[in-house]
């Protein structure tokens, strides 16, 4: 009776670990959204972060394999997964995605004349930049992918 019960808070423990690992992966991922994403050095360089998201997930793991040798598998398989969907999308985001946006080396400098292109006035119309001579022009361009 009392071996169940020791085992029983063993096993509590080491649930509650993994459940900890899974929260440690996901307050790393979340730093780099709302905190670090702001801060250039860390942005570029983000390895303390995903070093910390993965010693998450790998303590989520181990976690799991403990319990599931113990037969309760099915108990540390939630967090455990879902720390490695979450750290797969963020090594993704960070090392795919982030490269996939288009460089700077074709933007035009300040002061460089602008390439010739139509776009719609507010009355639905095509206006190109030849059509509006001896006018004082802003254009405002935002760097994005979409």
């Amino acid at each position: 009776m009392l071996s169940k019960k020791i085992e029983r808070k063993k096993m509590k423990k080491i649930l509650a670990l993994s459940y900890a690992g899974l929260a440690l992966t996901l307050a790393s991922i979340a730093l780099y959204f709302f905190w670090f994403v702001w801060n250039e050095n860390i942005r570029d360089n983000p390895w303390m972060l995903v070093l910390s998201a993965s010693i998450g997930t790998g303590l989520s793991a181990i976690c799991a394999f403990w319990l599931w040798k113990q037969g309760k598998g099915v108990a540390g398989a939630f967090p455990t997964t879902l720390a490695m969907i979450l750290l797969g999308g963020f090594l993704w985001y960070l090392y795919v995605f982030s490269y996939q946006i288009p460089k700077g080396e074709n933007a035009i400098q300040v002061g460089e004349k602008a390439p010739p292109f139509q776009l719609m006035n507010t009355k639905g119309k095509p206006v190109t930049l030849r059509d509006l001579p001896n006018q004082w022009i802003v254009l405002v361009f935002y760097r994005g992918a979409w």
